[in-house]
């Protein structure tokens, strides 16, 4: 009997701590774009952690300029990530976006997804980010690899 009741604690208390999430953050962050062309910019994310801080949806916008092709594109994007939350955090996951593209060239506005890896450092609620993501994007000169480093605050 005691040890049915050690493993139903046990199963309790891991149900528990899978079903809370300790927190939610922002970030905001500037981000490089190797695609055709090169972009600059910058983006604000919200993440809201769930099942004991090991899986992370996150919601984002930015804005990318590529100079040389006189192109702005406005990034909407969200993403699902699995984490290992530890004070360095590594995370890898998956994601789709809407690229909305103002050119003076005949682009469209696009959608797509990308696969992300990325390194999440957190002491006292602030921290630093810097991800790698692969994007495949229905118009293909935003196809490529892009690069985000930012700061985040948790809560």
């Amino acid at each position: 009997m005691k040890s049915i009741f050690t493993k139903a604690t046990a199963i309790s208390l891991l149900a528990i701590g899978l079903s809370t999430s300790a927190h939610a953050g922002f970030s905001a962050y500037g981000s490089y774009w190797n695609s055709d062309e090169e972009g600059y910019g910058a983006g604000i994310k919200y993440e809201k952690r769930f099942l004991a801080d090991f899986v992370a949806a996150d919601v984002s916008a930015g804005y990318i300029n590529f100079t040389s092709e006189d192109t702005q594109v406005i990034p909407l994007e969200t993403s699902l990530t699995l984490r290992l939350p530890f004070f360095i955090e590594p995370y890898a996951g998956l994601g789709v976006g809407y690229y909305p593209i103002e050119s003076d060239y005949d682009y469209q506005s696009s959608t797509g997804y990308f696969g992300v890896v990325g390194i999440q450092a957190t002491i006292f609620g602030i921290g630093a980010l810097a991800e790698y993501r692969y994007l495949d994007a229905k118009e293909e000169f935003l196809d490529g690899n892009t690069f985000n480093l930012g700061l985040t605050i948790s809560f």
